[in-house]
């Protein structure tokens, strides 16, 4: 199934992400996947695999992937069912819960419209699959880039989580009935 969006500075498409993208992703992942400035090679690794297993077992999760004209990967976002450590912030205990698993986009691309496209198809895909909330928290160190963009789009946060990404830090956490 694949959506046409149109990006303020160019057409792309989203789709079902296909091992073929994860070339183009993992320089996207390199940019984001930091610590103290130098890239975590071990995290991305352990992101390329966690894709990889998906793409084997595609009725777990949903991972879409934004590709512009050329087909090339700009950005992706994917979902499966809540960690259990945030399973506490649904709305309620009966509440078949998704939790944001991924989210990158190029810097190129930022800014333009791309991650709301990806995050809004997202969550009707999860709706598709019998989710009826998404749950989901960001690192700490995504704080000047990402925390503003979820809470523009679930409102303030329901909670804070510590621990959750590394010992010592607090994420807020997200939810939105989809």
């Amino acid at each position: 199934m694949t959506e046409r969006m149109q990006e303020t500075a160019e057409d792309f498409t989203i789709g079902d992400l296909e091992e073929k993208d994860l070339t183009d992703l993992i320089p996207i992942f390199r940019k984001w996947v930091r610590t103290d400035g130098q890239v975590n090679e071990a995290e991305v690794n352990q992101i390329v695999e966690m894709l990889r297993t998906d793409l084997q077992d595609k009725n777990k999760k949903v991972n879409l992937v934004a590709r512009n004209l050329s087909g090339a990967a700009i950005g992706m976002m994917g979902c499966g069912d809540v960690n259990p450590k945030m399973a506490c912030y649904q709305s309620a205990p009966d509440v078949r819960a998704s939790g944001l698993a991924t989210a990158f986009l190029s810097p190129d691309h930022r800014g333009k419209g791309l991650g709301k496209s990806l995050l809004l198809v997202l969550f009707d895909r999860a709706g598709q699959k019998g989710w009826t909330e998404m749950i989901w928290s960001s690192n700490p160190r995504y704080r000047e880039t990402a925390w503003r963009f979820y809470t523009g789009i679930a409102g303030e946060p329901v909670g804070m989580i510590e621990d959750f990404f590394e010992p010592g830090a607090t994420s807020p956490i997200w939810r939105k009935s989809l």
